[in-house]
């Protein structure tokens, strides 16, 4: 079975080198590429082609949702989520309209839904906070 390529995307360093530690733990992901601000996102998504970009809400250039919006107008069928450290109701407006299959809040640990369906891809969304 074909590995689900991810592309990450977070100013933060740190967070990407976990991130990356996480989804190479498991037999279902191949870490493609990483990205620091949302312009490099952008062009890092064009190059690779990844299936998932997990991307941070707040980047230095373009906004996560700001970079989402761009990458699904190039590439429809890029599965994205963002992460947050907000938990609005408008930052979950903001997400899913700019083609986000999910919002989740940082604090709440890195999501993984099951593994029939890793990261909640099938249609459905990460879910951004307990109270949703």
């Amino acid at each position: 079975m074909a590995k689900i390529r991810v592309l990450l995307a977070d100013d933060h360093t740190l967070l990407r080198q976990g991130m990356r530690r996480l989804l190479e733990a498991e037999d279902d992901f191949e870490i493609v590429g990483e990205a620091g601000e949302g312009l490099e996102t952008i062009h890092k998504a064009e190059q690779l082609r990844p299936d998932v970009v997990v991307l941070d809400y707040a980047m230095p250039g373009l906004t996560g949702p700001q970079a989402a919006l761009r990458i699904k107008q190039m590439e429809p069928k890029t599965k994205l989520i963002i992460l947050t450290m907000h938990d609005d109701e408008e930052y979950v407006e903001e997400a899913l309209g700019a083609g986000g299959v999910g919002l989740h809040a940082k604090r709440f640990g890195f999501p993984r839904v099951d593994r029939g369906d890793p990261l909640g891809l099938s249609g459905g969304y990460v879910s951004l906070s307990r109270r949703l």
